[in-house]
């Protein structure tokens, strides 16, 4: 029968070490070559996926400038248009300015007029669909180029078909400060005479003749300027040999096709098969949200179906679909040099590796020699040690608990679970349980409910704020039957690091006292009553 002791422990730990040490040599020299063999596939497959998340990786950096410049394009539509037109009507202020200015001291106001009038006509800006426009402040037409038989009507009920006041608009915007006189409406576009768009107008006050000079333009006309800088922009694009950005409009008809130049301005079933299957997965993916796709497409040095590796999103409100995209055989030569470093590193480690095992072998028995024989000494002494310390453990145990049972207060331990981890003798008789029928049960075991809640309140104080509490309690039995009042002092115990691990609770029952108090009041309200 195996003893376990200061002389059988150490023997049977180095026999157990040589075992292992040899087990673990033998095992790991004949496991080597299939391990060898799965780390390579598995190393082939991380370099793969390695190479393709550098080529994901760069396909996103692309696609996220790209967006950022379609971002900026759209945002500047607004302020350019803005711009422009506060820079149309500062001009066309200055002409009447200087007009009135050189004629009114000579002229009569209505020549002076006339000649404001006639001088800003003939002004076209904007390709020929932007002019100026004068009104009075209220609401009559003083110059309007494109309609000059409202010249001199009074249109203030005028709207647009969103029910919008346009003249009013106007007048209103009139009154801002200089640079603020903006009004949104709709008028009929250039197109066609009988559908209205977005314009947005700035105006200017005329204090001499209490007029309002302003011009305008339509927002879609400026968003098309944006977006034909952003396309000629994006056109110019390139990353890597074979990367560039493509674009498709909301109908799916292609914008920009750097390599292929021939696609442009076709709907994807305009397109050859393999161009048309591109696309429309393209499409497919942006009504999905966007994300990689793979697909076929000419290579343009061989005309060959190439695999290319793309990011997809949808920009709106433009509704177009941006492409990012590159040819998968770019990042081929980086796999290829990949692997063959790989190659000529693992036939290194596997030498390596066998220099290890047989080197660690050796090390490794000269070590569970050497171990052994301390290990052998150092479980001696501290076996001796052990021995004495429990000894002294027991004893002071004994005498500590001794101590406590001999005192007549109520003392007992709770853990922060507030189940009883100690109780004393005057506790045990108190529960009628024995210390193993006590340790591991809460309250809740031995009281009733209001007697629990108003326990585990007091406790919780100590447990989780760390309070010093002493409190007066009634105690019910679990039954029923027994109540009792105890002055209860309850402090947390802390770990060295200052945590609470437990309260320590010190009870003392002043039952007797409560009934001679209540005795004594009862008396005192006896002999009042006598005396009244």
């Amino acid at each position: 029968m195996f003893v376990a002791n200061e002389k059988t422990v150490p023997r049977i730990h180095l026999i157990g070490t040589i075992t292992m040490v040899l087990f673990l040599a033998v095992a790991l020299a004949a496991f080597f070559t299939w391990q060898n063999l799965a780390e390579r596939r598995e190393s082939f497959a991380r370099i793969e996926q390695g190479v393709s998340e550098q080529l994901k990786a760069r396909v996103t950096a692309e696609m996220d400038r790209a967006l950022g410049y379609i971002d900026f394009a759209r945002s500047r539509t607004e302020t350019a248009l803005r711009q422009s037109v506060v820079q149309q009507v500062d001009t066309a202020f200055q002409i009447a300015q200087a007009i009135y200015d050189r004629e009114s001291p000579r002229r009569p106001a209505a020549e002076v007029k006339r000649l404001i009038v006639e001088a800003l006509r003939p002004v076209r800006f904007y390709e020929g669909r932007g002019y100026y426009f004068i009104d009075d402040m209220d609401g009559q037409f003083i110059l309007l180029p494109t309609s000059p038989q409202l010249e001199g009507k009074t249109l203030l009920d005028n709207k647009d078909d969103t029910g919008h006041f346009i003249m009013r608009g106007l007048i209103e915007a009139a009154g801002k400060p200089d640079g603020e006189g903006f009004s949104r409406y709709r008028w009929y576009t250039p197109e066609d005479p009988n559908t209205m768009s977005d314009k947005l107008a700035y105006v200017r006050r005329f204090s001499p003749y209490d007029w309002l000079i302003g011009t305008g333009d339509y927002t879609y006309k400026w968003e098309q300027l944006q977006q034909q800088e952003a396309i000629e922009r994006l056109r110019s694009v390139r990353f890597g040999a074979t990367g560039y950005i493509a674009l498709l409009d909301r109908e799916g008809r292609a914008l920009i096709s750097p390599v292929k130049k021939s696609v442009e301005g076709m709907l994807a079933s305009e397109l050859p098969p393999l161009e048309r299957s591109a696309l429309l997965t393209m499409i497919e993916q942006a009504d999905r949200g966007g994300g990689f796709i793979s697909y076929e497409w000419p290579n343009p040095e061989t005309g060959k179906p190439a695999t290319k590796t793309a990011q997809v999103r949808r920009v709106e409100p433009w509704g177009w679909i941006v492409i990012a995209t590159i040819f998968d055989d770019e990042f081929q030569s980086t796999l290829d040099a990949e692997t063959a470093r790989y190659e000529e590193a693992a036939s290194q480690r596997l030498l390596t590796l066998l220099y290890v095992i047989f080197g660690a072998l050796g090390i490794a028995l000269a070590g569970s020699l050497l171990f052994s024989r301390w290990s052998k000494r150092l479980f001696e002494n501290y076996h001796r040690q052990n021995l004495a310390q429990q000894a002294a453990l027991q004893a002071s145990e004994q005498k500590l608990a001794t101590i406590l049972d001999s005192v007549e207060a109520f003392i007992y331990i709770k853990g922060i679970d507030y189940r009883y981890l100690y109780a004393n003798r005057r506790v045990r008789e108190l529960f009628g349980k024995s210390m193993e029928e006590i340790v591991g049960h809460d309250d809740s075991v031995f009281f009733d409910e209001q007697t629990v809640g108003t326990l585990r309140d007091n406790d919780r104080r100590v447990l989780e704020h760390g309070e010093r509490v002493a409190e007066e309690e009634v105690n019910t039995s679990l039954d029923g039957r027994v109540q009792s009042a105890y002055v209860s002092v309850k402090l947390p115990l802390r770990d060295a690091a200052g945590n609470i691990y437990a309260l320590c609770g010190i009870s003392t029952d002043i039952t007797a006292r409560k009934l001679s108090e209540a005795e004594l009041e009862q008396y005192r309200h006896h002999l009042a009553a006598c005396r009244a």
